[in-house]
């Protein structure tokens, strides 16, 4: 059930103009003079709550004894809002340079004292209340709101504020309105298993990129009708046996190799032929499914859009089926959305620590670029490292396997693919760790993969 409470604050934003005007008449300083201020008003302390303008975080404060929250004007201006003083009174608008950057917001006025300031605020033709600490000018959320649209979550205990176009408040209030979903699932998670679903200060908030999470094995196939079997996208080959093949047609993604006319990649002494046996584990699958899961949970409250390629442990799709969730509708004919494919799944043989399956040499796969292999170590290292720092568990080796480059997800991925092996499952104090860290695995692997799309797509804009 939703504890979600929405507020839209709609009104009428100034002009461009008439915003670059107040700013060139009347603008003096964004911090306030000496003289402003006629009494004390309480101390500053943090608010408690989150404020997020266009889905970044900004520090918030209240004033002991009320109830309103309050942003310091040296922060705002971080994000193209101009205050103007007018001599007896001050206006705020937008129309400076945005440079939001959280390494440059104003050190903490926690402590301070709070001042009622001797001139009132203007804002949006609406007149507010105003206080100062120190140099800054204290801005309350209310006065903020009347700029633009505001938005607010009880289950995410936050306060988010859009401006801009009508596309640009629409774009920025889809991706708060997962963020709130997520926290509201993410609080019925914490509720039932006692986990933090909060998220690292500096979190990127990204649009929607799809992210495909595959928590790796399920339901044993001696367990699965071979109607099951044929639904969930294996096929039989010339023998009758159950299973799939590793590898496209060379330069397709649909069309199965059937052993012949694709790269001829295959493990040392095997084939192209993938038995569906070589998948059943027992403890593995539900080890690697709440990993996945919380690894959505955050993953979604950073804004992206997650397909999981199986939710429950009760499922055991083909290799191919689940990489048909990297396309819009699963529909391989079509060119893949998804951003990266990443194999969630655990260790066993003897060993402990986590580590990725490392890509080796050409693969010929429709879809992939010049430097699929590359991009998909990167991937791999970035979120087994996150684990490694962020988790007990330690790094297994140096983090790298490296003999198996001919997995078939690694020759059918469309896009940058991931393959964790998280922890040995038959190591005791590994299994431990994974049946009791889930939440902080999935932290880890979801900041493992946010640092890398920031990476490369902060690589692509330069």
């Amino acid at each position: 059930m939703s504890r979600k409470t929405v507020k839209m604050i709609i009104a009428a934003a100034l002009s461009a103009v008439v915003l670059f005007e107040l700013g060139y008449i009347a603008k003096q300083s964004f911090r306030a003079p000496d003289n402003s201020h006629s009494g004390i008003a309480g101390t500053v302390a943090a608010a408690g709550k989150t404020v997020k303008i266009n889905n970044e975080e900004i520090p918030a404060y209240t004033i002991s004894g009320m109830e309103d929250i309050f942003l310091s004007s040296s922060d705002l201006e971080l994000f193209g809002f101009i205050l103007s003083d007018n001599g007896t009174s001050y206006s705020l608008g937008l129309g400076g340079e945005y440079r939001a950057d959280a390494t440059a917001f104003e050190n903490s006025l926690t402590g301070a004292a709070a001042y009622t300031s001797s001139k009132r605020l203007e804002a949006n033709g609406t007149v507010f209340d105003c206080y100062t600490s120190g140099e800054s000018v204290l801005i309350s959320d209310d006065a903020l709101g009347s700029l633009g649209s505001a938005m607010s979550s009880d289950a995410s205990n936050t306060v988010y504020f859009a401006f801009g176009s009508e596309d640009e408040i629409k774009a920025s209030f889809d991706i708060s309105s997962r963020e709130i979903a997520a926290a509201e699932r993410g609080a019925e998670n914490a509720a039932e298993t006692g986990s933090d679903m909060s998220l690292s200060s500096g979190t990127a908030q990204q649009t929607g990129a799809v992210i495909v999470l595959d928590p790796g094995h399920g339901k044993s196939s001696s367990l699965m009708s071979d109607e099951e079997k044929q639904a969930s996208g294996w096929v039989q080959n010339s023998s009758g046996a159950w299973g799939e093949w590793r590898h496209y047609k060379s330069g397709s993604s649909a069309a199965d190799c059937e052993g012949s006319g694709c790269s001829g990649r295959a493990p040392a002494n095997g084939s192209c032929w993938y038995p569906i046996g070589n998948g059943d584990r027992d403890t593995e699958p539900g080890i690697n499914l709440k990993n996945a899961l919380a690894a959505r949970e955050y993953l979604e409250a950073m804004g992206y859009t997650v397909r999981m390629t199986r939710t429950t442990n009760d499922e055991n799709p083909s290799i191919t089926r689940r990489l048909s969730y990297c396309y819009p509708d699963n529909d391989t004919s079509r060119d893949a959305d998804a951003a990266m494919f990443v194999c969630i799944h655990s260790n066993a043989g003897g060993g402990s620590g986590s580590a990725y399956i490392s890509l080796d040499g050409a693969y010929d796969q429709r879809g992939i670029t010049g430097t699929y292999a590359e991009d998909s170590n990167r991937l791999g290292k970035y979120i087994n490292d996150c684990i490694v720092s962020e988790t007990p568990l330690s790094r297994s080796g140096n983090g790298i396997i490296s003999f198996e480059p001919e997995l078939i997800a690694f020759c059918k991925s469309p896009v940058p693919c991931g393959y964790l092996e998280i922890g040995f499952f038959d190591d005791p104090s590994d299994l431990e760790i994974l049946s009791s860290e889930n939440s902080s695995i999935g932290k880890a692997i979801a900041e493992g993969i946010n640092s890398y799309y920031t990476e490369l797509h902060s690589n692509e804009n330069e």
